[in-house]
């Protein structure tokens, strides 16, 4: 009994002295932050800024790989010279080129144009043959040709449906000897990324788009007749060329507000918050800090409970982020991973990436039915895991696709290749007589990024796989 009152006791001191310190730190830094407020609105702008900007340029990366893509410059040229390769049969090339970035990104559209033939194709192939001097959805082409730029970004609306936003991503598409060879593209939807402006609205009380030099608004949370009066309003001086690398402010007549402009260097825009209360930030961190004197209180007086907790989440962790049927790390863990590489591992450290898909699962489901197919599957993990486990994590991505990831040093990669494809070829399993992976690979040092790096393996790995059905003369959409 005296146990249980003195465990009581030190359990009250240790509460009061959490609410005590995190008090006193609360008060003190909510004098600091008031000194520092016009810090505090640029804390706030720079999250935003760099949200957005990541959203809207992974189009323009997906759009100079494809520029850069041998295959795709190789397919080109082929069109110079059709006796080696006849229209249907580029035509066909075309389709399942540009349909394999369509799903892995799902863009609205991918496009490939060229120089020579002035052919225009997207996912469904062959589409028709450009009139870049006189039809007016065609001039385009010649204009963007003719402004010698590497690559444009433009905002436009669908002709199907006019009212959504899109987002479109021309490059040129030369040879090694910097020849023109024609155009390739994207366009993606805005609606995500209007909902993503619309929030942090919301969340601030602001007003958030983004501008040319003009002040011709590009992208908005979609109510464009909010921003007209203080766009009229908005001085010449906020938008300035020798602004471009910091945070430009003008305070707001008779209010404690501004607003903030920061230049886009990727896309010539200019992202303007309007309305910025430097102080919410404050009030917003005297909110948070009072709901975790709370929580430590609550926390504190559960502590009895702490071990049974603990023991529960390790469990609730293992299924989070594991794979049920195989063992290995699942799609949410695979997310994860990637978002800490792009954060925090240094750009010049050595990385592998390998995805793997297993050929022949669709003909093992529907004949042998779905229990051998995930035999089959848990036969691709093992396989997967005994040779490239040692040296980083195993991913199953989903259905029959898994993804390795390497960031310890990997001297001889195609020395742990080599074993890989031995040992696939020894799995034997109960149901199942045999196993085949395609597989692709890409070294960090190739590309500029871990998001190109997946292009690059995943793109890999579609040549290995199509190459394996053509070898075995099966169709692959039924296979």
């Amino acid at each position: 009994m005296k146990k249980n009152r003195f465990f009581l006791l030190m359990l009250m001191v240790i509460v009061l002295c959490f609410v005590s310190s995190t008090v006193i730190s609360t008060v003190s830094l909510y004098r600091v932050l008031q000194k520092h407020a016009l810090k505090n609105g640029e804390i706030i702008a720079a999250g935003i800024y760099n949200d957005i900007n990541s959203r809207l340029l992974e189009p323009v990366i997906v759009a100079n790989t494809l520029a850069s893509d041998h295959f795709l410059i190789e397919l080109l040229e082929l069109l110079e010279n059709e006796e080696k390769m006849d229209a249907e049969e580029i035509s066909r090339e075309m389709d399942e080129y540009t349909t394999s970035y369509m799903k892995n990104f799902s863009y609205r559209t991918v496009f490939v144009a060229s120089e020579k033939t002035k052919a225009y194709y997207t996912y469904d192939g062959f589409y028709k043959i450009m009139d870049v001097e006189n039809d007016e959805d065609d001039v385009w082409y010649q204009k963007f040709v003719d402004s010698g730029k590497k690559y444009t970004v433009m905002l436009g609306g669908d002709e199907e449906y006019p009212d959504l936003w899109l987002i479109y991503i021309d490059v040129r598409i030369e040879d090694k000897e910097g020849n023109l060879l024609g155009v390739c593209g994207v366009s993606m939807e805005l609606e995500e990324i209007q909902k993503q402006i619309a929030k942090y609205e919301k969340q601030y009380g602001i007003d958030i788009l983004f501008t040319d030099a003009q002040g011709n608004i590009q992208v908005g949370s979609g109510d464009a007749k909010k921003y007209a009066s203080f766009l009229q309003k908005l001085p010449e001086k906020i938008i300035k060329e020798d602004d471009h690398d910091d945070y430009a402010y003008e305070k707001e007549p008779e209010s404690k507000n501004y607003t903030i402009t920061k230049y886009m260097e990727k896309f010539d825009w200019y992202m303007v918050i309007h309305n910025l209360d430097t102080y919410a930030y404050i009030n917003n961190y005297v909110l948070i800090s009072a709901n975790v004197v709370v929580f430590l209180l609550c926390l504190l007086l559960l502590g009895i409970s702490l071990h049974v907790i603990a023991k529960r989440d390790r469990g609730l962790f293992n299924s989070a982020y594991t794979d049920e049927l195989t063992g290995l790390y699942n799609r949410r863990a695979y997310e994860e991973g990637l978002d800490r590489i792009r954060k925090d591992v240094p750009s010049e450290k050595r990385i592998v990436v390998a995805i793997f898909d297993v050929n022949g699962l669709k003909e093992v489901n529907d004949k042998l039915g779905h229990a051998s197919g995930d035999e089959m599957l848990r036969g691709a993990a093992s396989t997967i895991r005994s040779v490239y486990g040692s040296y980083g994590k195993c991913y199953r991505t989903g259905g029959d696709e898994f993804v390795v990831i390497l960031e310890e040093p990997v001297e001889k990669l195609s020395v742990l290749n080599e074993s890989f494809e031995k040992a696939a070829e020894k799995w034997h399993g109960k149901q199942v007589a045999e196993l085949n992976i395609s597989y692709g690979a890409a070294l960090s040092e190739e590309v500029c990024s871990i998001d190109e790096q997946i292009i690059l393996a995943d793109q890999r790995m579609y040549f290995a796989k199509k190459a394996y059905y053509q070898r075995i003369g099966k169709d692959r959409k039924n296979y």
